[in-house]
């Protein structure tokens, strides 16, 4: 169950054996949007869609950041091939963003939106 508060909407990714996303609503009353907390390699970032909601979880050692794949500039939908190492850049307008922080480092000085999350066993609870 999901006990990050308040709880807008419910999705859930339980860690399957397949390495394709396959998202579900949740059956909890609260709401959080679960992914694989194993698969994200040290000092990478993986980029997910929950809903038609795009996240970004980037992994330094045991520390996961989970930011919405929004630019704050213009609220472009950064795509999956806009990271490079620790690094995520705007397409639109190359707004760019440290991912460790979510610190913007080019262009602007806005910073990503990050999303509360906790660890739940092998799941990954975002709030948004």
């Amino acid at each position: 169950t999901c006990s990050l508060s308040p709880p807008p909407m419910a999705w859930c990714w339980p860690m399957p054996a397949s390495t394709s996303p396959i998202w579900r609503p949740a059956t909890t009353a609260g709401a959080c949007c679960c992914c694989p907390k194993t698969p994200i390699a040290a000092r990478s970032a993986m980029r997910l869609t929950c809903d038609g909601r795009g996240l970004f979880v980037y992994r330094t050692g045991a520390t996961l950041k989970v930011y919405h794949s929004r630019c704050p500039h213009h609220s472009t939908d950064i795509p999956d091939l806009a990271v490079a190492g620790g690094q995520l850049t705007c397409p639109k307008h190359e707004w760019a963003f440290d991912l460790a922080t979510g610190r913007c480092i080019a262009k602007g000085d806005v910073p990503l939106t990050e999303l509360p999350h906790k660890v739940d066993g092998d799941r990954l609870l975002a709030h948004w």
